[in-house]
């Protein structure tokens, strides 16, 4: 029983380990594409996901900015600090 427990509690434990690796592939794969669009370059290729003639390219038409925009003016909002 003692030894089923504790094989049962490293599978768990082995699990919990490759998920939080999975999540920060995927937190680090979010933060790059959303720097590469910030900064108005192509997007980058994911490895893990296998990439579509028409369908990301569809995809990331839309949200590719065409031009950078030049703000002229801006809002201060001075507040008094008691």
């Amino acid at each position: 029983m003692v030894i089923t427990d504790k094989l049962e509690e490293a599978k768990a434990k082995q699990r919990v380990r490759e998920q939080i690796e999975a999540d920060k592939r995927a937190r680090a794969e979010k933060a790059a594409m959303e720097k590469a669009l910030r900064e108005g370059q192509p997007l980058p290729e994911s490895p893990t996901q296998p990439r579509t003639g028409s369908g990301s390219a569809a995809a990331a038409s839309p949200s590719a900015p065409t031009a950078k925009k030049e703000y002229t003016e801006t809002r201060l909002q001075v507040r008094d600090v008691l």
